[in-house]
């Protein structure tokens, strides 16, 4: 199978994970400079030039892991408890234990105001990060 030119290599999206990461200014909102646009743009720019890619593109390419996560954790959420049989419980019991370890829900946008809660514990919005890496790593 041909790779697309400009397509991610699961090596790059494990850097992009670990980047995004170390910068809190994207995802934590306790950061006191997570409402700082330049210090975003100025992150972004960052990982862009680790990775040859436009800061865009790595933008987008997070969002859509991040979304993905999300999708995946709430299939795993709705398969419990419907009487799939043994082995699906047994699959899901194991990968709960896992993501209970790991587990990451990263912050949802600012409101209309700008102001967001920050309901989730920092040592929780590390985690997910480690959850995508993990799934990147099953899927490949």
């Amino acid at each position: 199978m041909a790779v697309k030119e400009g397509a991610w290599s699961d090596d790059q999206s494990v850097l992009l994970i670990e980047e995004y990461k170390t910068r809190e200014v994207l995802w934590n909102p306790q950061n006191e400079n997570f409402y700082t646009q330049n210090l975003k743009k100025d992150a972004w720019d960052e990982i862009g030039n680790l990775l040859k890619k436009t800061a865009e593109k790595c933008n987008n390419k997070m969002t859509s892991l991040l979304s993905s996560y999300r999708r995946e954790k709430g299939k795993e959420k709705k398969s419990k408890g419907t009487g799939k049989g043994v082995h699906s419980t047994l699959v899901s019991k194991n990968n709960a234990t896992e993501a209970t370890q790991h587990e990451f829900t990263p912050p949802a946008p600012p409101n209309e105001h700008g102001v967001q809660e920050a309901k989730r514990s920092r040592r929780d919005e590390n985690n997910v990060l480690t959850d995508v890496v993990g799934i990147l790593k099953t899927t490949a």
